[in-house]
């Protein structure tokens, strides 16, 4: 489980800092998105360990 969470933390792209009032990037929304997607699998993949 912690592998999985270091292998997908390792590919997760760096975002970019962006300026104030500036909208995200079609790359920053992606980043964000492929985060919360990861932080989602880690948690079901530590639920089924527990189960």
């Amino acid at each position: 489980m912690l592998a999985v969470t270091i292998v997908s933390g390792l590919f997760a792209p760096a975002i970019p800092p962006a300026a104030a009032g500036e909208p995200l990037t079609a790359i920053q929304a992606m980043a964000i998105v492929y985060a919360v997607q990861s932080v989602v699998v880690a948690i079901l993949a530590a639920r089924a360990e527990w189960l």
